[in-house]
């Protein structure tokens, strides 16, 4: 995701966090790979991957302050207009848990 440009240990960084993130994001490890997605946005703010798995697990309230933080930072790539549909969901999902 993520439309700003870091320096580049920074995005490293972030970017091998992401990754061991996704590897372990296969229903079994979820936890783990939130913990490491939570590490590559300190890092990167800019990744949306966090948001997006936060969603998947139905924590949408946590998920929706993550679309925020990531919409404050890119509000204009194409992944903004996926972000802002995904916020608009989840704030809809909270309304109807409420």
């Amino acid at each position: 995701m993520g439309g700003l440009r870091k320096q580049a240990p920074q995005r490293s960084t972030a970017e091998q966090t992401s990754q061991c993130g996704d590897q372990r994001c296969d229903g079994r490890n979820d936890k783990r790979a939130i913990e490491s997605l939570r590490k590559a946005v300190q890092v990167a703010p800019d990744y949306g991957d966090l948001a997006l798995l936060l969603q998947r697990k139905n924590q949408c309230a946590e998920a929706a302050d993550y679309w925020r933080r990531y919409l404050a930072i890119d509000g204009l790539s194409e992944w903004a207009s996926r972000a802002r549909r995904s916020l608009k969901f989840c704030e809809m999902q909270q309304h109807l848990i409420v």
